[in-house]
């Protein structure tokens, strides 16, 4: 018996590594596949949506995150506009909100354009449900999502399966932070990246559904 749950779980671990592997080196392709597109036509003034990460590290703004801002801010200066969309809920860490660090560190940095902060989400999954209504709302047209190049494939294949394709002119650029500058593919954020696809897809996340704020929405309506 005790044999039997070893080679169980040898089995499993094996496995699980291969299942591990093949996707990191998926992501890892992926990433650089976005890197290297980062030009784009928009159709429309585009709003820049800049996904949230850990607010703070050391007390002071997380640079995995804020170099998503500072990308966002260089595509509005090139391509024009002047909104952007913070979106990210409370840090349980550090005690803050994601977006509202973001926007801090917009304004520090000089910018004088529009900051919507979207404070509920914990996930991407929920960054992109609670900032679609919110691009909506004000009429947004082309979008241009924003995150670092190991997070940037799972962004955009969750996007596609809420139905954002339809309801924008979408584009998905991926930001050069500090971090990925300096430890790329080898990041912490990039080595946990795999499993956040693994378990994305075992909860269903990447089928076509419905986006549950607009379903929210349409009841209200």
């Amino acid at each position: 018996m005790v044999k039997q749950l070893k080679h169980i779980f040898v089995g499993g671990f094996v496995v699980g590594s291969l299942l591990y592997a093949l996707v990191y080196v998926a992501m890892v392709w992926h990433a650089y596949q976005f890197s290297n597109q980062s030009k784009f036509t928009p159709r429309h003034i585009p709003v820049m949506l800049v996904l949230g990460n850990r607010t703070t590290t050391k007390g002071v703004p997380n640079v995995c995150m804020t170099g998503r801002v500072d990308k966002a801010m260089t595509l509005l200066s090139e391509y024009g506009g002047d909104t952007l969309l913070a979106s990210g809920g409370a840090d349980p860490v550090e005690e803050s909100f994601e977006s509202q660090v973001m926007a801090s560190y917009a304004a520090m940095q000089g910018f004088s354009g529009r900051v919507i902060q979207e404070r509920k989400s914990t996930t991407t999954y929920e960054n992109l449900v609670y900032s679609t209504p919110l691009l909506l709302a004000i009429g947004a047209k082309t979008v241009v999502i924003i995150s670092e190049p190991h997070h940037i494939w799972r962004a955009s294949l969750l996007a596609h399966a809420q139905g954002m394709s339809k309801m924008f002119d979408l584009h998905f650029v991926a930001a050069p932070t500090e971090c990925w500058n300096m430890q790329g593919v080898l990041s912490t954020g990039a080595l946990k990246e795999p499993l956040a696809l693994i378990k994305n897809y075992l909860q269903g996340n990447f089928k076509i559904q419905p986006n549950e704020a607009l379903k929210s929405i349409d009841k209200k309506l």
